[in-house]
């Protein structure tokens, strides 16, 4: 976490956490294999360093495995981490996840605004979640709930430690739910740690059925070719992003999430053959937007391509995001 980065959680053009460290004793673990085969899914099998132990011993390397299995369902991201004692002989371990939250809007992690910024809040501990918090110059409050299950041996506001005995071949699982919010636009509830990964990725599955079953369907003689345009179709449902009530394609991900026009019409005519209704529902958006009356930043409506965060920030500097000058950058990074 140290120094600066663009690494991090995402929720609009604001990145919620920015910050996620799992140790083992202190120490990194080794990375084995990393799997993401599917866009809400992602597989991570570590093991652990040579560690001390009480007593003088010592922890051989590779006898612990760790694996951390991701999945976003909704505005939710659970996590699910295993740890395995492949040892002879029994085996304790700290394991420990430090966590940061600066809220910054993606023209600050660009750094194109370097004005004055909102209060980021301190911690605040509910049992076995933390929450972290920012108030925005315009009075918005944006959160990051991280909750746990089971509960942490020790909790702070910026670390969770599990201390973990483990006998020859036993297994500890951890439920982790990350869980943002923006409160002037909506309230989410926190999600619930200890949902088994099985269960959300049925849900996760069935949602990429649905999705399926009302798009074309491409066949040919390479199979290749057929699996590419398979995951090319389910990278599409991820891509959505809704506002007023209507669906969007996130075009300019990965730079930032957001309804940026220019982008979001280009997928939108291109998408028809594979399914026509979020299309239709992007050009509406674009058209009703278009026609909102041009007020005050502060008193806009918002939209998710200005959030709080980043209203504060330009408001900071002095400059308006509508002006040409500002928003060029933008773009030539956008089609780079």
């Amino acid at each position: 976490m140290a120094g600066p980065h663009g690494y991090g959680l995402f929720d609009g053009d604001t990145r919620v956490l920015d910050g996620f460290v799992l140790e083992l004793d202190g120490q990194a673990p080794t990375l084995l294999s990393v799997t993401d085969t599917r866009g809400f899914e992602a597989r991570h099998d570590l093991t652990n360093p040579e560690l001390p132990q009480r007593g003088g011993g010592v922890l051989p390397s590779n006898t612990i495995a760790i694996r951390r299995e991701r999945l976003i369902r909704g505005d939710v991201v659970n996590e699910l981490l295993s740890v395995r004692n492949y040892g002879a002989g029994p085996a304790r371990l700290t394991v420990s996840l430090d966590f940061r939250a600066r809220f910054e809007d993606i023209f600050v992690i660009k750094r194109f605004v370097r004005g004055p910024r909102g209060r980021v809040r301190r911690p605040r501990l509910r049992g076995n979640a933390v929450e972290l918090a920012y108030d925005a110059r315009d009075g918005t409050r944006c959160t990051t709930v991280l909750a746990f299950s089971p509960a942490p041996d020790r909790l702070t506001g910026r670390r969770a430690e599990f201390v973990c005995a483990l006998a020859p071949g036993e297994r500890r699982e951890i439920g982790i739910s990350i869980t943002p919010c923006v409160e002037r636009e909506q309230h989410r509830e926190p999600g619930r740690p200890g949902t088994p990964p099985t269960r959300v990725r049925r849900w996760l599955e069935r949602l990429d059925q649905l999705w399926l079953a009302r798009a074309a369907e491409v066949r040919s003689s390479n199979p290749l070719f057929d699996r590419v345009m398979l995951r090319a179709l389910l990278d599409l449902r991820l891509l959505r992003a809704s506002l007023h009530g209507r669906h969007f394609f996130c075009a300019g991900v990965p730079w930032f999430s957001t309804r940026f026009g220019r982008d979001a019409a280009t997928v939108a005519i291109q998408t028809p053959p594979f399914g026509s209704a979020t299309a239709g529902q992007t050009l509406r958006l674009l058209v009703a937007t278009r026609r909102m009356p041009s007020t005050p930043i502060a008193t806009r409506s918002r939209e998710r391509s200005c959030t709080s965060c980043a209203r504060a920030s330009w408001r900071g500097s002095g400059r308006s995001p509508s002006r040409r000058r500002t928003t060029a950058p933008w773009m030539r990074r956008c089609s780079s």
